[in-house]
């Protein structure tokens, strides 16, 4: 069988078999100007989130204006077990008291459990939080890859959904063959500005947090120099603070 990779930067929480079993639901905090994304290598193999189908942190109170926006990657793949085989460091998060609510998040977007989740680019974290939560510091990934060793090598779809309207096919994936593997690519981030002191990152983290309803906060060490230069080069859209793996 052939094999699908989808590697995911930004900073969402990934909530383990929600909201059923056998599925990994990404939440995207509303973090100000991020704009999200998913594309291939492959030309016209692109689609980025509106504006109309995403939250606004510039909202009335009790999340008015605010709906549930729900995406959903439908991917053909055999059978995997509830839990994924997991590589690399995560930074582990506690399921709220109360249930998610998709309304005080940018968006949602549901994949089928993977085969195995991997950690992509830990970095160096000091995690702030208070003393009864016993979090050690990092380093912690920043992203994830999933990799589908079963796909069936049918084309995956997104579908979006809210509360007024059925589900509509957004974009069906098609893949050139090169080898036995396919490739996505998720990206949520914003393309404002340069970030060399990671205050977008801190800021992402603690809207992340936010949501989840923890007291935490994140502080990114300088990285390593050599010759006066970073050894980690920043990215327009750099935003390298934890992701929260909720429930895993």
């Amino acid at each position: 069988m052939p094999t699908l990779v989808i590697t995911i930067n930004g900073p969402f929480a990934y909530v383990e078999n929600y909201p059923k079993e056998g599925l990994i639901t990404l939440m995207a905090p509303m973090c100000p100007q991020h704009v999200a994304g998913i594309a291939s290598i492959e030309a016209g193999n692109q689609v980025i989130f509106n504006k109309t189908q995403v939250n606004c942190r510039n909202h009335p109170a009790n999340l008015g204006h605010c709906d549930a926006h729900l995406y959903e990657l439908r991917i053909k793949h055999g059978k995997v077990t509830s839990s994924s085989k997991k590589g690399g460091i995560f930074l582990p998060c506690p399921k709220p008291p109360k249930d998610f609510d998709p309304k005080a998040w940018r968006f949602w977007l549901t994949l089928p459990n993977p085969n195995e989740l991997v950690a992509v680019n830990p970095v160096k974290a000091n995690i702030i939080a208070p003393k009864a939560a016993n979090v050690p510091n990092g380093p912690y990934a920043v992203g994830a890859r999933l990799i589908y060793k079963k796909w069936n090598g049918k084309p995956p779809s997104l579908w979006y959904e809210n509360s007024s309207q059925q589900p509509q096919c957004l974009k069906t994936f098609t893949f050139s063959t090169y080898d036995d593997h396919a490739y996505l690519e998720i990206e949520y981030s914003s393309p404002l500005r340069d970030d060399p002191d990671h205050e977008d990152a801190v800021d992402c983290f603690e809207n992340l947090m936010d949501a989840l309803e923890l007291p935490w906060t994140v502080y990114i060490p300088p990285q390593t120099t050599i010759l006066g230069q970073q050894t980690e080069s920043s990215k327009l859209n750099d935003c390298i603070a934890p992701i929260g793996l909720v429930g895993g």
